[in-house]
């Protein structure tokens, strides 16, 4: 089982990614399910049956924390060589979301799972095994509402891989 937490998408902002992806850049390369966009703040890595204990421990801890909601604007566009990605991203990422994604990663390196790290770029993943990026013809410019964050399973299937929404928590305010 392969755990992240991330912030998700109303269906209204779902269909502003998807609409900017299919006229801004070109359809070449692996596109992302919609229902996969989401912005990862934390990834726990592989649970085993020798870690599946630490789940009850990480879902008691998670929904102590006290979320305070937030908005940002996906308003540029990216390209990253080593993982093949095109995304859009924040050029500002507000404090509330540091805070959120510095609080969530505390809990896992505090019940030790393998937490990355590489400095935080919240991002969300457009498509995939891109070799040639394209140039975006116009950027984005998506406002995002949240308040909640989720834990997710990385599913992977004959179809590809899904991102199931295992637990939601709720902001504080």
């Amino acid at each position: 089982m392969r755990l992240f937490i991330g912030l998700g998408f109303s269906h209204q902002v779902l269909g502003q990614i998807s609409t900017y992806r299919n006229k801004a850049l070109l359809p070449d390369s692996k596109n992302v399910a919609v229902s996969n966009f989401h912005i990862t703040l934390c990834f726990l890595g592989s649970i085993d049956n020798n870690r599946f204990h630490q789940l009850e421990s990480l879902h008691e801890q998670l929904n102590q924390i006290q979320m305070q909601a937030f908005s940002l604007e996906l308003d540029k566009s990216g390209y990253w060589a080593k993982p093949k990605i095109q995304f859009i991203a924040p050029s500002v990422q507000p404090l509330a979301l540091i805070n959120l994604q510095h609080t969530v990663q505390s809990v896992g390196l505090g019940l030790h799972f393998p937490i990355e790290k590489r400095p935080y770029r919240p991002h969300v993943t457009l498509q995939r095994k891109v070799n040639a990026p394209s140039v975006p013809l116009f950027q984005p410019n998506i406002t995002c509402e949240f308040n909640t964050f989720s834990l997710y399973e990385s599913v992977s299937g004959a179809t590809g891989v899904k991102y199931i929404k295992r637990q939601t928590y709720p902001c504080a305010n």
